[in-house]
């Protein structure tokens, strides 16, 4: 008899949870359904700004590339300049303490600013090697 009263209990309780469960377990369903077109909508909305962040990294390369380029020209034309400066450095040294002839002076000052000039227009025009040929 007890065991009786005790299966007609669990019975009861099982129906009870059932009545319960099966509406929670249909709001859960609901939820799940709403979140998974939540996230389908956020992963289309999310494809074209990852296309547009991979240009920009990509546009941003080019242009860090294309400035490192620009400053290894602008490098290589100080340098130029300051190759023709020495020169003309050099050949005032040589006017002031020379007492050599003013037409060797001037001709080494011809050709101290024609090779300065080589270089730099070689480094503008050609991008030059440092090699100063």
């Amino acid at each position: 008899m007890l065991y009786e009263i005790l299966a007609a209990a669990v019975s009861i309780v099982i129906v009870v949870l059932a009545i319960y469960l099966i509406p929670m377990i249909n709001e859960v369903k609901k939820t799940a359904v709403s979140a998974r077109r939540f996230f389908d909508g956020v992963e289309e909305d999310l494809k074209p700004l990852i296309k547009e962040l991979r240009e920009t990294a990509s546009q941003a390369n080019r242009i860090s590339s294309g400035a490192k380029e620009g400053v290894d020209k602008i490098v290589y034309f100080l340098s130029a300049v300051e190759d023709i400066g020495k020169t003309i450095r050099s050949v005032n040294s040589v006017l002031r303490n020379s007492s050599g002839t003013f037409l060797i002076s001037l001709a080494a000052l011809g050709i101290g600013i024609r090779k300065g000039l080589t270089v730099l227009l070689k480094g503008l025009f050609k991008g030059g090697d440092n090699d100063g040929k």
